[in-house]
């Protein structure tokens, strides 16, 4: 998932400096979501998409998208509430991350310069996640 992560920022970097924003505000919010389920997938010492490792109603418990919900199931609230008393610049990125949903697939038009610094703001943030990956 790390992998994939990471894949997901390169992807949105990819469509902002081609001209396609909205894409890249959609895939870009995967990045911290893949980013966040890693983390968990680490504290529980699983590969959460191998069925035979996890029974599905427990990986079910994962199978989200919601940044809040994937942000507490990885232990990592009191941590991120700290860095963003610390660093006000993470804290602003946090926010413009925190409200990104997947329900953007439905939405069309997307600010390229808001969207810009969307992949700046996930830049930080994923940078941090990989601190306690």
């Amino acid at each position: 998932m790390k992998l994939l992560a990471l894949e997901r920022l390169r992807d949105a970097e990819c469509l902002i400096a081609n001209g396609h924003a909205g894409a890249a505000y959609y895939i870009g919010g995967y990045a911290i979501e893949l980013a966040l389920k890693a983390i968990v997938c680490k504290k529980l010492d699983v590969e959460m998409f191998e069925r035979e490792a996890v029974p599905r109603h427990i990986a079910k418990s994962f199978m989200i998208h919601d940044l809040s919900d994937l942000l507490i199931l990885s232990g990592l609230m009191n941590d991120l509430e700290n860095a963003c008393i610390e660093d006000y610049v993470f804290q602003v990125s946090w926010t413009r991350i925190a409200i990104w949903s997947e329900q953007r697939r439905y939405e069309i038009g997307c600010s390229a310069t808001k969207v810009e610094v969307f992949v700046i703001s996930l830049k930080i943030v994923m940078q941090w996640l990989q601190q306690h990956w």
